[in-house]
């Protein structure tokens, strides 16, 4: 598994961070893991929280038809705020 300060910087949503910020931010967050088929979010819940995947995949599903809309590594994921 890669550090999660590397894939920090090497996101395009934090080029722009320095050693010293991606560290700062880094100690900011916490680590989330899940087994398979465990829920990190459901659709329609507030958007407070930005996730980034640092080893395996991530499948994004809408609840109502179960389609997959997304699959992914090393990527953010958030969710969106309701209005």
């Amino acid at each position: 598994m890669e550090d999660a300060e590397v894939v920090l910087r090497r996101a395009p949503l934090f080029d722009g961070l320095d050693e010293e910020s991606a560290r700062a931010l880094r100690r900011q967050m916490s680590d989330v893991k899940l087994s398979r088929g465990e829920h990190l979010f459901l659709e329609g819940q507030d958007g407070d929280r930005l996730y980034v995947v640092l080893d395996g995949k991530i499948k994004l599903t809408r609840a109502a038809a179960e389609d997959v809309i997304g699959q992914c590594r090393h990527r953010c994921h958030g969710r969106r705020a309701r209005p």
